[in-house]
């Protein structure tokens, strides 16, 4: 004979059961001419043996608790030195009126007033800067930003550029800025901005005439190695990740007829800018159908938006089931799949940071479902296959009466009302094999087995102890043989009717032995 079933997380004892049916279907009809007890099943069913290596399902080792897990998903921004280095732009133009002198000083500071950079390492850059000259002399213009450096052949190196520029013209040069270091210095005009100090001289030649020379200086196209200081809030677009729901059928099924009240949403930076927070802003975790156009968002915080303010520093951000109608969320089915959408805005309180780049803003996020639950009898029907070879329906032709004795603890939170039948080969019933009362009796049609007795907690504290004794005639000894199917309905509850936490550690014990009378054979 042989039996089909799948894993059923919640009802673990409706597959342990067909298997006693699976073993029951022989050993029941031995050939002697005597009473004879015989001993059918003694084993113990552990809830960890059980869900080993089944997909979507895992262990908390520290409770021996058990989680639905959804398949983790990454959640992604732009790399953060892209989002600064297409924010960040210095730019700055000052005009120079000679009055009777062959060398021009200046001074200027180039700022952003929402970027105060106390230092920074560029991988790349642009300075460009043009020079209008409106005298009638050439001048040789010459730039130094103190701060600025590179490392040259063992040598370190001031950023530095000049420019010829003819008269009544213009010039203009573009320098590259990769590999440059910038550390704050002293700011010679006061305040507390922080930029660059631009210092330099225009030299000119002798008899000049004119009004004066321009020059626009533009620091952009920026990419940071590091950088340390205050930039402004920044926003950029997570990047929208569909993800599988990684649970077993089963898992899936059993769900929406239970109400789930251990559950969380688990949001885990991977970034090493760990002084950086972060908004989460229009972030939307959406639920997809296969077969349906309908699409259900998971509320968080009774939202279906969530907007909320987070530090890199925490090792992860858990959202409880106090902030997740998860309930609503499962039924009246699992969603094939979860769409996760929405922006983050990179230090929106304008804080002081300190970043190694490139970097990017990074999540890992799962949906968690812990096994606390409270099952208002929630049904399910199974039909297992049977083949009965020829040799057995002989040995059935000997048989003359018998029972079966079935002793069951049971150390889960949930209890079962089973009910089953034998079906031929044209689904007629034949009859019933789950007797409560153990007789014959057409009324007699499921057999319960109680709940362990558990905590306020919701986990057991001790198990639930029966024994049953049925009985088996010669007329249902005969309808075997013509058995094709078993169908069993199973009915699910929790201990007492309230919420219970499923532990792998929950196990459930049965022992089966048979009593039968064959009828003797003459020599």
């Amino acid at each position: 004979m042989t039996l089909r079933t799948k894993l059923h997380l919640l009802i673990v004892l409706t597959f342990t059961l067909a298997g006693c049916i699976d073993q029951l279907k022989s050993p029941v009809m031995p050939v002697w001419d005597v009473s004879y007890t015989v001993p059918i099943v003694n084993r113990t069913e552990i809830v960890i043996e059980r869900i080993k290596g089944t997909s979507g399902i895992f262990i908390d080792s520290s409770t021996h608790d058990l989680l639905i897990r959804f398949d983790s998903t990454r959640l992604e921004s732009k790399l953060l030195d892209e989002v600064f280095g297409s924010k960040i732009k210095f730019k700055d133009e000052f005009t120079l009126k000679p009055q009777n002198v062959d060398t021009l000083k200046f001074e200027s500071f180039l700022s952003d007033d929402s970027v105060s950079l106390e230092e920074f390492h560029l991988y790349k850059g642009t300075l460009r800067y043009e020079v209008f000259n409106y005298l009638d002399r050439k001048i040789d213009f010459n730039l130094t930003i103190p701060g600025f450096t590179k490392s040259i052949s063992g040598s370190v190196d001031t950023l530095k550029f000049s420019l010829v520029v003819g008269p009544k013209s213009s010039g203009s040069k573009t320098i590259d800025l990769r590999d440059y270091r910038y550390k704050f210095t002293e700011n010679p005009f006061g305040g507390t901005n922080y930029g660059f100090y631009i210092k330099g001289y225009a030299k000119i030649d002798a008899g000049y005439s004119g009004d004066s020379v321009t020059a626009k200086i533009e620091m952009d196209n920026l990419g940071f190695n590091y950088v340390k200081g205050k930039v402004k809030p920044y926003e950029v677009e997570i990047k929208p990740k569909t993800s599988f729901v990684d649970a077993n059928q089963d898992a899936k099924d059993i769900l929406p007829k239970v109400q789930v009240y251990g559950a969380r949403l688990i949001l885990t930076p991977n970034i090493t800018a760990r002084n950086l927070e972060v908004r989460l802003k229009d972030f939307e975790v959406t639920g997809i159908y296969k077969t349906s156009p309908y699409r259900k968002n998971l509320k968080i915080k009774n939202q279906s938006i969530l907007d909320t303010t987070i530090s890199l520093d925490q090792q992860s951000f858990v959202f409880n089931l106090d902030d997740i109608d998860i309930n609503d969320f499962l039924n009246p089915s699992v969603p094939e799949s979860i769409f996760y959408k929405g922006m983050v805005i990179a230090n929106p309180n304008y804080k002081s940071i300190e970043l190694t780049l490139p970097d990017v803003i990074t999540f890992s996020v799962q949906l968690q479902i812990y096994s606390i639950f409270k099952i208002n009898y929630a049904s399910r029907t199974d039909t297992v296959t049977i083949e009965i070879d020829e040799e057995f329906k002989k040995q059935i032709d000997k048989f003359n009466d018998g029972s079966i004795n079935i002793k069951i603890d049971n150390g889960l939170p949930i209890g079962f009302q089973v009910s089953g039948y034998l079906m031929d080969s044209l689904n007629r019933k034949l009859f019933y094999f789950t007797r409560q009362e153990g007789g014959s009796s057409p009324a007699d049609t499921v057999f319960s087995i109680n709940a362990g007795s558990i905590d306020s907690e919701g986990k057991v504290i001790s198990s639930a102890k029966q024994e049953k004794i049925l009985s088996l005639t010669k007329e249902e000894a005969e309808k075997i043989k013509q058995a094709k199917k078993a169908v069993f309905n199973v009915i699910v509850y929790t201990s007492e009717g309230k919420k219970v936490l499923f532990r792998s550690t929950d196990h459930i014990s049965f022992k089966v032995n048979s009593t039968i009378n064959v009828r003797v054979q003459g020599d």
